[in-house]
């Protein structure tokens, strides 16, 4: 007795039916038994095997990253932070010659003295005063808050990651002259991109994990008290801001959504 089974095989958009004739003898002593169905993981994982096993660009690719390699650092990157200069790592001067095109009308204070959570590596964190703000706040007047991730970008091309500043300051200051916003501080907040050429560090706190959690808790508990302590701020919710891209922009909800 002959009978007939049938399987589906899939190549590309495709679908092929193939049949398949086996001869079977009937037998009381082996009766036939049906063959184990494949679950979707398994036939997902069969045709993606067999595309890639007969595709001529198989060695192009990409393989799935290992469990170590997650948060390391591409070589590209660790040439960049190799000859990324810090802040750290400059002639600091004093505070009239080191005032960047970037700060436009403002003037740019250094924060010595900041504290830092328990592991957290120390990184230069500046603070940018709008223009007349002395005379300001001679006259009372106090400022919002604006706390920018990826502090070493906004105002000074020698210590962009891509030798281009935002000009931060310099349009902040347009937009005060011309009545657009009012006059804010903004605190530049360094990060971190590289620790040792092991792992990058600045994914790690601009992130949605545990030490995100406690680049944020540092940010609100330790730097904003020490910010409002030391110049004429607005401290209320709605005169509290955060900013930044990429990974930036994402601590920068995170920090604004849970504090």
């Amino acid at each position: 007795m002959a009978s007939f089974s049938s399987a589906r095989l899939t190549h590309g958009d495709s679908f092929a039916r193939v049949r398949v004739s086996k001869l079977v003898q009937p037998s009381r002593s082996h009766p036939p038994t049906k063959a184990p169905r494949r679950d979707l993981r398994t036939k997902a994982t069969y045709v993606a095997s067999q595309r890639l096993k007969n595709s001529p660009l198989k060695e192009d690719v990409p393989q799935a990253p290992n469990a170590d390699e997650i948060n390391m650092p591409t070589n590209a990157e660790r040439t960049m932070s190799a000859a990324m200069p810090t802040r750290l790592q400059l002639e600091r001067g004093p505070p009239s010659s080191r005032q960047p095109a970037g700060a436009g009308g403002g003037e740019l204070h250094w924060l010595e003295d900041v504290p830092f959570s328990l592991g957290m590596p120390a990184r230069d964190i500046q603070v940018w005063t709008p223009p007349e703000y002395t005379t300001l706040v001679a006259q009372g007047h106090r400022f919002p808050v604006v706390y920018c991730q990826d502090g070493q970008n906004l105002m000074d091309e020698s210590t962009s990651w891509l030798k281009q500043d935002w000009g931060l300051g310099a349009i902040a200051t347009a937009c005060i002259e011309t009545g657009a916003i009012r006059p804010p501080i903004f605190v530049l907040v360094d990060n971190v991109p590289a620790v040792g050429g092991l792992f990058n560090l600045r994914h790690l706190e601009y992130s949605n994990s545990p030490v995100g959690q406690a680049y944020i808790d540092w940010m609100c508990d330790t730097l904003r008290p020490h910010v409002n302590s030391r110049f004429a701020t607005l401290v209320g919710p709605l005169d509290t801001f955060a900013m930044g891209s990429s990974l930036g922009g994402l601590a920068s909800f995170l920090a604004v959504h849970r504090r």
